[in-house]
């Protein structure tokens, strides 16, 4: 039997080509790729899109490597006392911005595994609304506590696109939404969730309850750094947050083609793990 003739490149041969490129030349590939999957018809209309960094550990070997100090408590087995465990961590850490529906990444960058994420939320929804142009376009962003900066998420609203991220604990604004929520009637949702098979089979009901707040003004980081620098004046007075009916914990937000409201903040309590969490959307 006849073996077919490989071609000039294998997989592999082009993946080595491709991470021999200068940085700028892999973005600017990476980019490419990314538009034109997007103009044969991957992506179409209003998009909700996550952004979140992944590490990539490597050995400190590597040139151009970041290092990242991570420190942890542990017990001394000889004495049983608390000690301070200090490890140091080499790499890169990925970020992807990618469209929820599809799991197509929109736009993409690789920084030194200590670097700040924040740093790059406005520019890489920037990329992948440019990556999108002409198709489709950012509607919605969903990030994590990482990405909370009262400017970067401003500069978000004013570009017309809806942010979701969880508060942190502290936050006056989450105090302030978990004490107005208790006087609104919430919507409630009950799911059944199985667990086990055989003979170990149980089930487990977990309850959302979500209720939606406008008005909100004090998250005073929210505007532009002159607006956040004016904080401590008699006549501060924050932006506020519009009403907004966001999905309950778990839930998809609205598929491309519905209707939506802008949601922007969200109180939910987690029955089944008995705790209660503030969203800024």
């Amino acid at each position: 039997m006849l073996r077919r003739k490989g071609g000039p490149l294998s997989p592999q041969c082009l993946a080595q080509n491709i991470s021999a490129l200068p940085a700028a030349q892999r973005e600017g590939f990476f980019n490419g790729v990314i538009r034109r999957l997007v103009a044969w018809g991957t992506v179409r209309g209003e998009v909700l899109a996550a952004l979140d960094g992944s590490k990539l550990p490597t050995t400190k070997r590597y040139a151009g490597r970041g290092c990242l100090t991570e420190e942890h408590t542990a017990i001394e087995k000889e004495t049983t006392r608390k000690v301070t465990v200090v490890r140091h961590v080499f790499g890169w850490k990925v970020l992807v911005l990618m469209d929820v529906l599809t799991r197509l990444p929109l736009a993409m960058k690789v920084v030194p595994i200590q670097a700040y994420e924040g740093a790059w939320l406005l520019p890489l929804v920037e990329q992948a609304q440019v990556n999108l142009a002409g198709y489709g376009h950012i509607t919605t962003v969903v990030i994590d506590r990482g990405y909370l900066d009262g400017e970067d998420l401003w500069a978000l609203d004013q570009q017309g696109s809806t942010f979701v991220v969880v508060a942190k604990a502290g936050m006056v604004i989450r105090k302030d939404a978990l004490a107005l929520a208790r006087q609104e009637r919430p919507v409630e949702r009950r799911r059944v969730i199985r667990h086990g098979r055989g003979r170990t089979a149980h089930t487990e009901t977990n309850v959302t309850r979500l209720v939606g707040l406008e008005g909100m003004t004090t998250y005073d980081a929210y505007g532009t750094a002159e607006h956040a620098a004016r904080k401590t004046r008699k006549d501060f007075a924050g932006h506020p947050r519009e009403r907004g009916s966001g999905p309950p914990v778990g839930e998809p937000l609205a598929p491309r083609g519905r209707p939506r409201r802008r949601c922007h903040i969200n109180v939910s309590e987690a029955c089944d793990v008995g705790n209660q969490a503030s969203f800024l959307a």
